[in-house]
């Protein structure tokens, strides 16, 4: 008898523990025994953050077509003004060891591609772009390359 008021008292508790937890509407139950809440993902907010793994054909040729691939199903895309040390690195060819990266983040991705010590990565979250800054720490090589340039 005490085994039935137990197993009795222990199911009306996880019954309340369930109806009393969460807030109404934050959680749907799928299965007898399985939950979901009612939230959005991080990456359903901030598609950048999205977990993804690439293997690039051999038709992306270039960094720059690299990230263009990269950003297809995000929403986002390149800014169309680029300094021209952006572009020239753009253009340049997909290093063999990134042909193949993640799984990482989409930001991470991209910060990978272009060079994360190089350029700082700047988001434009109300026109969906993305562009690219010279690190501060860098110009000092730019200013090095055009004086020998001069020479």
């Amino acid at each position: 008898m005490n085994l039935r008021y137990y197993f009795a008292t222990v199911g009306c508790l996880c019954a309340l523990h369930q109806a009393y937890a969460y807030p109404r509407g934050t959680i749907t139950q799928i299965d007898r025994y399985a939950t979901v809440q009612n939230q959005a993902t991080r990456a359903q907010i901030h598609p950048l953050l999205a977990i993804a793994q690439f293997h690039f054909s051999p038709s992306v040729r270039t960094i720059g077509q690299a990230i263009a691939h990269v950003l297809q199903h995000t929403s986002y895309r390149l800014a169309q003004a680029h300094h021209p040390i952006v572009q020239a690195t753009l253009e340049k060819p997909l290093p063999l060891t990134d042909r193949t990266l993640g799984p990482l983040s989409i930001r991470d991705t991209i910060h990978i591609l272009i060079g994360e010590d190089v350029f700082d990565l700047k988001i434009d979250p109300v026109h969906r772009t993305i562009h690219f800054k010279l690190k501060a720490r860098m110009r000092h090589y730019l200013e090095e390359t055009t004086h020998v340039a001069k020479n």
